[in-house]
C-alpha cells in the first residue's frame, strides 16, 4: 500500500529552502498536489537523487543534495519511521532509547530530575550513525519502503512541510479476538481508549509531560548552554517516541479486534491552549488525521470520522447529561448518581455515532439504488 505522510519543516530552514530553489536543487510541480495540503509543490532535482543526497541525517535533519532542513522527521509512524532510517544509513541518533520506557509510567519530581540528567547524559556524547531505530522501543517485523523519488516539498499558508512516500507492507495483527464495533476517544490522561460492542476496553496509557526549561538545564549543562536548546527539542522528541509506542500497542488491539472503528473529528476551537500543544507534541492529531485512517484502510476495516459534541457530556447508558469531574462522569438518574469513566463512556458514545451514521448512509444508498 503506498501512502505519504506529512512532517512539519522548523521556520529555521526558510533560508535553506529559498536558496535550493534559486540554484535549481529544487524544481516547481507544476498542477501536482499532495494529500491534506495546499501550497506550491517542489521535487528534488534528479541529479539529487541520483547521487543519493536526498536522506534523513537525524530525528529533525533532512539532507537535500548541499542543503540540511530542520524538519520533525521523528513524528513518523512506526512502519514509516523504520523504514525512513533503513533507507537514510547515514542517520545519526542520541543513545536516548532507555528514557522512553520511564514516560509511561508516573514520575515524581525527583525521578524527572533524574530523567533531565539522563538526555543531558545523552546528548553530552556523539550521536552515532546508526539506522537502528532506537526511538521506537518494538521496532517493526516489517518496515515500510521509503521511496525517495516521492519526496516533496510543500509551501503554503501554514509554513513548509516535507511530503515522504512509503510502501507499507500489509502485517496481520498479532492478536485473534472476537470482533466487534469499537469507537475511540482521545486524551492525555490516558492517550486513548477504545470501547467495543463486546464490552472489551482497551486503553493507551498516557505519557508524562516534562518541562525542560533552562531552569531544569542549568545544572546538567552548565558549561554547555549551546545544548540546551537542542535537550528542549530532544525532550519533546523522546516523549513523542513514548506516545508513540503506546499507540503502536494500542493499534494491535484495534486491528485485531475491530470490524468498524469511529473516531473524533478533531478540533480545536474548545481546547485550551495547553493541551493544544500536548496534543500536537505526542502526535495525537497526526495520529487521528493520518495514521489510524491509514492503517484502517490498510487492514480493509471501516473507519468512520464523526463529531464529538457531547460525547464527553452524555451518559451512555441512560442518555442523560452530566459533570466531567476530571477522570469522572457524574450523572444524577432519579435519587441516585452515577460515576461513570469519562474516557470510556466518550469512547462508546463515539462507537454508537460512527454506527449510526453508517447504517443512516448504508439505508440511503439502499433506498436510492
Amino acid at each position: 500500500m503506498l501512502t505519504t505522510y506529512n512532517v512539519r519543516v522548523l521556520h529555521e530552514a526558510t533560508p535553506t529552502l529559498a536558496g535550493l530553489i534559486a540554484d535549481r536543487h529544487l524544481c516547481p510541480c507544476p498542477g501536482e498536489t499532495v494529500q491534506g495540503l495546499s501550497g506550491t509543490v517542489y521535487r528534488p532535482a534528479p541529479t539529487l537523487l541520483d547521487r543519493g543526497t536526498v536522506a534523513a541525517l537525524s530525528d529533525l535533519e533532512f539532507q537535500l543534495g548541499p542543503g540540511i532542513l530542520a524538519a520533525s522527521v521523528y513524528t513518523l509512524p512506526p512502519e514509516e519511521y523504520a523504514g525512513l532510517l533503513l533507507g537514510s544509513p547515514g542517520f545519526r541518533q542520541y543513545d536516548v532509547g532507555g528514557l522512553i520506557a520511564p514516560l509511561t509510567h508516573a514520575m515524581d519530581l525527583a525521578e524527572q530530575r533524574d530523567w533531565q540528567r539522563a538526555l543531558a547524559s545523552a546528548l553530552l556524547r556523539e550521536a552515532r550513525s546508526d539506522s537502528t531505530p532506537a526511538l521506537l522501543p518494538h521496532p517493526p517485523a516489517r518496515p515500510a519502503t521509503w521511496l525517495p523519488d516521492g519526496t516533496r516539498l510543500i509551501h503554503g499558508q501554514a509554513g513548509w512541510f516535507l511530503c515522504l512516500r512509503f510502501d507499507v507492507p500489509a502485517q496481520p495483527p498479532r492478536l485473534r479476538i472476537n470482533r466487534s464495533a469499537a469507537g475511540i476517544d482521545l486524551g492525555l490522561r490516558t492517550l486513548a481508549v477504545a470501547a467495543y460492542k463486546s464490552g472489551l476496553i482497551h486503553k493507551a496509557g498516557g505519557i508524562t509531560e516534562i518541562r525542560t526549561d533552562a531552569a531544569a538545564l542549568s545544572e546538567p549543562l552548565a558549561r554547555r548552554p549551546d545544548l540546551w536548546s537542542k535537550a528542549r527539542l530532544m525532550s519533546v522528541v523522546v516523549q513523542h517516541a513514548a506516545a508513540r509506542g503506546e499507540l503502536a500497542q494500542f493499534m494491535d488491539v484495534v486491528l485485531a479486534a475491530a470490524t468498524v472503528v469511529g473516531y473524533e473529528k478533531l478540533t480545536y476551537k474548545d481546547m485550551d491552549e495547553p493541551v493544544k500543544r500536548r496534543f500536537r507534541a505526542l502526535g495525537l492529531r497526526d495520529f487521528l488525521a493520518v495514521w489510524l485512517p491509514q492503517r484502517l484502510r490498510q487492514h480493509g476495516l471501516t473507519g468512520q470520522s464523526v463529531t464529538p459534541h457531547l460525547t464527553s457530556r452524555l451518559c451512555n447508558r441512560t442518555y442523560l447529561g452530566g459533570v466531567r469531574d476530571q477522570g469522572q462522569l457524574r450523572v444524577t438518574h432519579g435519587a441516585a448518581e452515577v460515576v461513570l469513566d469519562a474516557d470510556e463512556n466518550a469512547a462508546s458514545n463515539i462507537r454508537d455515532l460512527a454506527l449510526a451514521h453508517l447504517i443512516q448512509y448504508k439505508g440511503q444508498r439502499t433506498f436510492t439504488d
